[in-house]
């Protein structure tokens, strides 16, 4: 269940990456032809801090994989989800718009559902890195 928790993660962490990829391309592209500099400039901010949180996403399985930080695992499964929901929750909000969001599409459900899935299978597994550090 660990070693399927870490490619739950990894897969979530480098979906997150791509999309933040996306987004930041698309937001240079704008950037010429319209737009508010202030607010493109803040999308950029965003898409950063998505590349930063995708990128712990990714380490999180890696040391999930190795059996290593229970604690720094179960962030990075805890952060895939505030991801996942962030922009669902935002677009159910009235009167906001997904500036430069991850697209609320199937993949951003799947994200969602594989780090719930991943945090269960790391909370279940706490025993095996508690043994290790001992």
């Amino acid at each position: 269940m660990r070693k399927a928790a870490a490619v739950i993660l990894m897969v979530s962490g480098v979906y997150v990456l791509v999309n933040s990829v996306v987004l930041m391309i698309t937001c240079l592209s704008y950037s010429h032809s319209e737009g508010n500099p202030v607010i493109l400039f803040i999308a950029q901010i965003s898409n950063m801090f998505l590349m930063f949180c995708g990128a712990f996403v990714v380490v999180g399985g890696v040391f999930c994989l190795k059996r290593r930080d229970w604690g720094l695992c179960l962030a990075s499964g805890l952060i895939s989800v505030l991801i996942g929901i962030y922009p669902v929750v935002k677009e159910l909000v009235p009167g906001s718009s997904l500036l430069a969001e991850l697209p609320v599409n199937w993949g951003m459900w799947l994200l969602v559902s594989g780090a719930v899935v991943s945090i269960i299978f790391i909370i279940g597994r706490k025993k095996e890195w508690s043994e290790i550090s001992e």
